[in-house]
């Protein structure tokens, strides 16, 4: 692996100049899930500290800003699909930045073999319990997988197309959802205490807990830097998108959270935590029992995950 300087053009079939700013915030965004944060890590944080779920997503978005400002000012240097590793190539030397590209490629990489196992499993769990059928994850797995696979292949515009689509989808569900809740007033009126410590449950040691849930809902942030060869105006670009990303998807897990919370009643988050498909009890406590499409956009969500993985696979390959 070897960075590429700024202002190099893309190698290794990377299409310089596909992505702007808004297309890189997306794939960043896509990749970060938040469909799946809010409801599938949001009943596990509510599980540890009770009603402060949107504190934790706040808290988290505070604690990974830091990480982001300093990637940020690499990527204003170093334009790079390999991202990691030009930056520690520049900072520590050749050795470490080997180990540092090939971990980054083994991160992406069991992250697309394990969302294309959880999209599978989904799948198959939803269909079984809707009476669609009953199969093994293995098959829906595998299609997904493919169709993945397929989309990135044909190159960064057509996995930008397939995101943007995909992203839209799922935040319309995701702000309609919170939208009427805030209408109504959710289950017992608006109320302060998600946002404060005096709500938390369990004690710092709960605090920690979730907070490692809040911080891995963000996992992601970091695409638009190994989108740097294919963006246009990268040095500016990029640390825009890093930013931007992190705000944009901080302020969605926020703000949906809070909404998922009122949902329930701040005095009834258990019922959050211990609920499985939270974002089915929601859509058809307030949308009038279209579940069904909730389900789908959990499948559009993960898929877009593992989709966004497998292309930065291919860019960290690209840049070998």
């Amino acid at each position: 692996m070897s960075p590429s300087r700024k202002g190099a053009p893309g190698r290794g079939g990377l299409k310089s100049n596909a992505v702007g700013l808004t297309s890189s915030i997306v794939m960043s965004v896509i990749l970060m899930s938040p469909g799946v944060s809010v409801y599938i890590n949001g009943p596990v944080i509510a599980g540890s500290v009770g009603p402060a779920v949107p504190l934790i997503f706040l808290l988290a978005m505070l604690a990974i800003l830091p990480t982001g400002w300093a990637l940020a000012q690499y990527s204003r240097k170093i334009s790079s699909a390999g991202s990691y590793y030009a930056f520690v190539e520049r900072a520590a030397g050749r050795t470490w930045a080997f180990l540092t590209g090939w971990a980054l490629f083994g991160a992406y990489g069991l992250l697309a073999i394990g969302g294309s196992a959880s999209f599978g499993g989904y799948v198959a769990m939803v269909a079984h319990q809707r009476g669609w059928g009953s199969f093994s994850w293995f098959w829906p797995t595998v299609i997904g997988a493919i169709i993945a696979v397929l989309l990135s292949i044909r190159g960064i515009k057509a996995s930008e197309v397939a995101s943007i689509i995909m992203l839209g989808i799922e935040m319309v569900l995701l702000l309609v959802v919170s939208i009427v809740v805030f209408i109504t007033g959710g289950n017992a009126g608006f109320s302060a205490k998600p946002f404060l410590f005096s709500a938390v449950t369990g004690g710092v040691s709960s605090v920690r807990l979730a907070l490692i849930f809040g911080v891995l809902s963000f996992i992601g942030f970091s695409v638009s830097a190994s989108l740097a060869e294919e963006t246009k105006d990268p040095t500016r670009t990029v640390p825009r998108a890093i930013l931007g990303g992190i705000v944009a998807i901080g302020v969605v897990l926020i703000v949906c959270s809070y909404a998922a919370v009122l949902g329930y009643g701040v005095s009834h988050t258990g019922q959050f935590a211990g609920d499985a498909a939270a974002i089915d009890t929601l859509t058809d406590r307030y949308l009038g029992g279209i579940s069904v499409v909730a389900d789908l956009i959990i499948f559009n969500s993960i898929f877009g995950a593992v989709l966004s993985s497998i292309h930065r696979c291919d860019g960290v390959v690209s840049a070998s």
